[in-house]
């Protein structure tokens, strides 16, 4: 088994590609202090 205790992860994303992140990481055994997100939405052009 791969050990994370070390690994801080950083993920950038749309809401619900954060959610899915998320609970993968949860799944392996990252503790959320060592999660770091920034969403982000689609903006409309203004042309």
């Amino acid at each position: 088994m791969i050990q994370y205790h070390n690994s801080d992860v950083y993920v950038c994303g749309s809401t619900q590609f954060l959610r899915t992140i998320s609970q993968s990481l949860e799944e392996i055994g990252i503790p959320k202090d060592q999660r770091y997100y920034e969403g982000f939405r689609p903006q409309a052009m203004s042309l």
